[in-house]
């Protein structure tokens, strides 16, 4: 194999974050090509560095269509790939300190302000190190700064030794490495919330005094570090008030679309819902042309930049960000998951930090500078790490912005251990620490008395994220080759793997070859379509001598191979996992591989492979999640300096960090600790940063008029703790009782004092007072009337006593009360319906009914008693009503509960404010109504006046006068409304408009009897009936009704009764009658019998009670043999025996049969021995013969009973038989 000619850079993506085992860290200088970072141990990064082409010894058919030689000479033109893998000296968490391929350099001043001077000496100085300038920032306004990509064999300490001893270069320094300052144990997670938005969200409650305003997005209580009310957050519960204080913040500003605060992170998801509203746009910038309209060297930036992969897409592909962002400026109070410190705001998204949340300092210069040049006021700085960045501080020091730096989380004194940016010396800079729920500092917090400024909340912080929906496109977990193209000698290790059975091993039978190049590429492609941020994962444990290397590669088309990293070196027996970006080939296909490289040297182990995966993301949704580290402490600080902002665009960035200082609430946890010794307070801050403008008073009344007797109150605002004078204006009247009086004994409230300078105020002691605002800046004050106080208008006036050119105020009119009456429904209503009265007094609090018409007294009675006359003067003999609150009143008049009393006709009731008949009005407030009264009635019809049984009956009618039930009685044949002879009254409900319908079902007419039925339809008039029924009994009872068993009368006859009850005099109730036959159609077979048992012969009479429309047959069958057809037959039966009786009726309708089984019994009759139903000359001589004993004895010829068969009985029924005797 030959390696390609052409050396191409490529820019490859960073992926996963670990941590480099302490027995993996190496020195600078040694040649390893891989590096790790982040949290998970054992797993290692590897970057392309040089890409280096390589040409498999045989051609294959090129799948893509694509040369990636071409991708990479234009991604090479944007922004090369950092240099080759070399192995750094990591932090105290074990990551890379910077990047191993890459310096930093600044040309001195001299050299750096003539362009074509700093072109020649940097060509110079670069063509003696082999080093390319792969970034310029005197572009962007930092003169003579420069970003190189070292050659291979150079390392980064050799570099920046040579150009520090440059006498034109003024600094040269590593690319630093960067890290997201959130705790490694990953966000927690939420489900974001269904979201309907509403036209216009609610408005937030509150608005000032202390209370503050309580957004209503609705995981707003979990906020902690924005409203600590003591809720348990992971178990622990709060300390209340160990907050921010942003409710009462809110109270004065939400925040300002002006204010820009620009967070430098992971990118930001600026399509989140509870983000969307508040995600700075480029105002410059054309979307989507293709060209930079703003010439600000970055095209189609709308949102921001993205200097990681450099492009206009600065989401994130982390959550990091995103997290950062919802806490400085998630949208509030839009009915939606949480609030930011910053209601309204522009957060503009700035990405350098990769998915494993890694970034360099060549992103974060470019990105700081874009927020300068954009315009933010704040830049928000979660993260840090590396070493002191000249570069860096020099960007910083450079922008106007308030830059806002986290800490740190390894607990750390940074006055002895700097962490980067947050400890560089910039006067911009604010360094926040982390704060708990329970006023303490974070576990994981740095500090430092000099160089950390403030605590902020940071410890389980709820805010908006970023959920990755990864995929994997293919697996495979080594068990065979069969998915790989394998040059010799690999194979299949079945002693070492770490998934059972078998890993992919270079040399199974023992150490690799010297002068090697051995080939394991995967036979087909793998599909990333709809993927991004796609990703090589493998593990890996290798033994390489010296220079040798395995090189992971891949392809677009299985011909040309790029190097994507290598390793070299020992893993020391260990697995680790590897993981190696393939995002340049997201939505394409691409073959994977791995390549031995080993020279003459000498022979190892080499290298193991297995569980290969190439997972990439498919989509990102929003939702929520809790994260904590000085990560998260940052952006609360950077929303309140976003707050300080908005109430005053003047301030300078130290002003707003030493107004941020300033107005800290100090606490024991943080005192010696920090500069300020405290926790960051929105509140205190936004207040001192408002100007100090002069606020005149205001004031307000609870009421524009009050009717005299009321009293009402003025609220007055202005600043707090202040002194005002509080008056009524001189209106020309004679006394103080005519004017509004100031209520005596008010907190705050001096009456009587001498207004200095005022000369149009009413000269009494209590038209006057000297007040004091509270800590809220408001203080109310009570005025009261009364009935001597003049009815006209009353100008209240506050006045600022060191101005009293500032003053406010308020106009009260005090009134004569007033009553209104009104009455339900349209003036008309029936005897005994249920009539409201109501309407409004503002004259007093209680409000005097009266009635007034025929027969009636003449100055009026109450109503619930017309009997009883008024009394002018004394409320118990008049309807009374108490007003409410708003000045209304209700009565409800049921006019049936006056027995009869009021009649058809006119009437006029009177509302008073005072217990005055009618006689003594003239000084009274009053209103009347007229209403007039009509009779009840009540109407019914029925569906049909004949029925047949099993048919529906229905009754509908009208019962004026709305009573709330009619009472509804049937009677017929053997049936009084109920079942089994029962008596049943039916109660049926009346609807609004006075109507009811009762429905006789079909399973109730199907056994009326045929006849006439009569129905009775009772109105109770006054809501009791007057007539009503014990159905257990029968008997219907009222007063003045005489009691009858209404269930021991036919059915006329009943109904008679009925209603000669509710003619009593003492009965109210009204009533109207209907009736009804029941004719049966259909036949129903039944008969009764005389009688059922008897001696032979047995005489039988038949009787027919089927039931149906006339028969036209009848057919009986008696049981013996014997038929008829008659309708009422009479049969005999003779001899004994139990007999079944039928009989079939059939009609027009059909036909029915009825049959009684062993209906008739017939036994012999008495001396009938024979049989033969009838008593004769054989039975006498067989008697006889018994007695001789010339036949057996049968007990029943003993017809003297006397236990013996003797002449007596032979003599008896010779007798019998002679008709001497009637019987035996």
């Amino acid at each position: 194999m030959t390696k390609s000619v052409a050396v191409l850079f490529f820019f490859g993506l960073i992926f996963c974050m670990s941590i480099i085992p302490v027995s993996a860290a190496v020195a600078d200088g040694e040649l390893w090509e891989w590096y790790g970072s982040g949290n998970s141990a054992g797993q290692i990064v590897l970057s392309p560095g040089t890409l280096e082409r390589f040409e498999r010894p045989m051609m294959l058919t090129n799948t893509s269509g694509e040369d990636e030689v071409d991708r990479a000479e234009v991604q090479m033109s944007t922004k090369p790939e950092k240099g080759a893998g070399l192995s750094l000296p990591a932090t105290a968490q074990e990551r890379p300190l910077y990047d191993p391929g890459s310096i930093i350099i600044r040309f001195k001043p001299d050299v750096a302000s003539s362009p074509s001077l700093l072109a020649q000496v940097s060509e110079t100085t670069h063509s003696q190190t082999g080093s390319v300038v792969t970034m310029d920032y005197s572009d962007i306004g930092l003169s003579g700064m420069q970003v190189l990509q070292l050659p291979e064999a150079l390392s980064v300490t050799e570099a920046v030794g040579a150009y520090s001893r440059n006498p034109d270069v003024l600094y040269a320094e590593p690319n630093y490495y960067y890290y997201a300052d959130a705790m490694p144990d990953g966000p927690q997670y939420q489900e974001l919330p269904d979201f309907t938005p509403a036209p216009t969200a609610p408005p937030a409650q509150g608005g000032g005094g202390g209370a503050g305003r309580i957004p209503n997005d609705p995981e707003f209580g979990k906020l902690w570090g924005l409203h600590n009310t003591g809720q348990t957050i992971n178990g622990r519960t709060g300390t209340t008030d160990a907050d921010i204080d942003t409710p009462e913040a809110w109270s004065i500003t939400t925040g300002s679309r002006d204010v820009i605060v620009a967070v430098v992170d992971s990118g930001v998801m600026y399509t989140h819902p509870d983000l969307a509203a508040n995600i700075w746009t480029n105002p410059g910038e054309i979307p989507d042309n293709g060209f930079d309209d703003d010439n600000n060297g970055y095209i189609d930036d709308v949102y921001g930049w993205d200097f990681y992969d450099d492009d206009n897409d600065p989401g994130d592909f982390n959550g990091h960000g995103t997290h950062c962002a919802g806490t400085i400026a998630a949208v509030g109070n839009n009915s939606l998951g949480v609030a930011g410190v910053m209601w309204d705001a522009k957060i503009m998204p700035l990405r350098f930090l990769g998915p494993d949340g890694k970034g360099d300092t060549e992103g974060a210069v470019l990105a700081i500078r874009y927020a300068t040049e954009m315009g933010a006021d704040v830049i928000s700085c979660s993260w840090g790490g590396g070493g002191y960045s000249q570069a860096l501080a020099d960007a910083i020091a450079e922008t106007p912005a308030l830059v806002v730096c986290a800490a740190g989380n390894n607990a750390l004194n940074n006055d002895l251990n700097p962490h980067y940016p947050s400890s560089y010396a910039s006067e911009n800079i604010l360094a926040v620490a982390a704060s708990t729920n329970t006023e303490q500092l974070a576990s994981f917090s740095h500090f430092g008395a000099t160089s950390v400024d403030v605590a902020a909340p940071g410890e389980y912080i709820l805010s908006t994220c970023v959920t990755l929906n990864k995929v994997t496109a293919f697996s495979d977990t080594m068990n065979s080759l069969e998915a790989w193209d394998a040059d010799a000698p690999w194979g299949l290790n079945t002693a070492y793997y770490t998934s059972a059975p078998s890993a992919a091993d270079d040399s199974p039978a023992g150490y690799y070859s010297p002068n090697t190049e051995a080939w394991l590429t995967t036979k087909d492609p793998i599909n990333l379509n709809g993927l991004q941020k796609t990703t090589l994962i493998f593990n890996a444990r290798w033994d390489l001598e010296g220079n040798d290397r395995l090189y992971v590669v891949s392809s677009p088309n299985n011909t040309v191979y790029y190097s994507r990293g290598s390793l070299t070196g020992s893993s020391g027996g260990e697995w680790y996992t590897v993981a190696v970006p393939l995002s340049m080939y997201d939505g394409n296909p691409v073959y994977i591989g791995f390549i031995l490289e080993t020279d003459g040297s000498g022979q190892r182990d080499g290298v193991l492979i297995d569980d290969v995966d190439v997972v990439g993301i498919e989509s990102l949704s929003a939702g929520y999640a809790y994260m904590s580290g000085t990560s998260m402490a940052t952006p609360h600080v950077s929303g309140v300096a976003g707050l300080v902002r908005s109430v005053n665009a003047s301030l300078s960035a130290t002003e707003m960090k030493e107004i941020i200082l300033d107005t800290v609430d100090i606490k024991p946890a943080y005192t010696g600790k920090m500069v300020s010794g405290g926790r960051v307070n929105a509140y205190e801050a936004v207040r001192a940063a408002a100007p100090v403008t002069a606020q005149p008073p205001s004031i307000v009344s609870n009421k524009d008029s009050v009717i005299r007797s009321y009293n009402f109150i003025v609220t007055v605002s202005g600043e707090t703790s202040r002194a005002y004078w509080l008056y009524v204006r001189d209106a020309g009247l004679p006394t103080a009782a005519e004017y509004p009086l100031i209520t005596p004994g008010q907190v705050g409230v001096t009456p009587g004092v001498d207004l200095v300078g005022v000369t149009d105020a009413a000269d009494f002691t209590d038209t006057r007072a000297q007040i004091a605002t509270s800590a809220g800046g408001t203080r109310m004050v009570e005025f009261n009337t009364t009935h001597a106080t003049r009815a006209q208008n009353f100008t209240i006036t506050v006045v600022d006593p060191a101005d009293t050119a500032l003053s406010d105020d308020v106009v009260v009119t005090v009134e004569q009360g007033a009553v209104t009456l009104t009455s339900s429904g349209t003036g008309f209503y029936y005897v005994g319906e249920e009539i409201t009265l109501s309407g409004t007094n503002t004259d007093s609090s209680t409000t005097y009914l009266f009635l007034t018409g025929p027969n009636l007294n003449t100055n009026g009675v109450r109503l619930e008693d017309l009997g009883v006359p008024l009394m002018d003067g004394t409320p118990a003999t008049f309807t009374t009503v108490d007003v409410e609150a708003d000045d209304t009143w209700s009565y409800r008049w049921d006019t049936a509960s006056l027995n009869g009393t009021l009649n058809s006709s006119g009437y006029t009731i009177y509302a008073v404010s005072t217990p005055r008949d009618k006689a003594h009005l003239s000084d009274a407030v009053y209103a009347t109504t007229t209403i007039q009264l009509r009779p009840a009635f009540i109407t019914a019809e029925a569906s049909s006046t004949t029925l047949t049984p099993g048919d529906e009956y229905r009754i509908t009618g009208t019962a004026g006068g709305a009573p709330a039930n009619v009472n509804i009685w049937i009677f017929g044949p053997d049936y009084y409304g109920g079942y089994d002879g029962a008596l049943g009254v039916r109660a049926v409900s009346v609807e609004a408009d006075g109507t009811f319908e009762y429905v006789l079902g079909e399973g109730e007419t199907i056994d009326l009897r045929e006849g006439q039925y009569y129905v009775v339809v009772q109105h109770p008039v006054d809501y009791d009936f007057g007539v009503m029924a014990d159905t257990a009994t029968g008997v219907i009872y009222g007063e003045g009704v005489a009691n009858v068993t209404l269930t021991t009368l036919l059915a006329f006859d009943a109904a008679t009764a009925l209603i000669t009850a509710l003619d009593s005099p003492g009965v109210d109730d009204i009533y109207t009658r209907l009736n009804f036959e029941v004719v049966d159609a259909t036949p129903r077979a039944g008969f009764a019998a005389n009688t059922t048992a008897g001696t032979t012969p047995l005489t039988v009479q038949f009787n027919d009670t089927s039931a149906g429309s006339p028969m036209s047959s009848w057919s009986w069958a008696f049981g013996d043999g014997n038929t008829s057809a008659e309708q009422h037959p009479i049969h005999t039966y003779r001899t004994p025996g139990t007999y079944t009786v039928s009989l079939e009726v059939e009609n027009a309708a059909g036909s029915d049969t009825e049959m009684k089984a062993g209906y008739i019994t017939v036994t012999n009759m008495k001396g009938d021995f024979k049989g033969d139903g009838k008593v004769d000359i054989g039975d006498v001589a067989l008697v006889a013969h018994m007695v001789v004993g010339k036949a057996v004895a049968d007990p029943d010829a003993d017809f003297n009973e006397n236990g013996a068969i003797d002449i007596g009985d032979a003599a008896k029924i010779a007798y019998y038989f002679v008709e001497k005797i009637p019987a035996l």
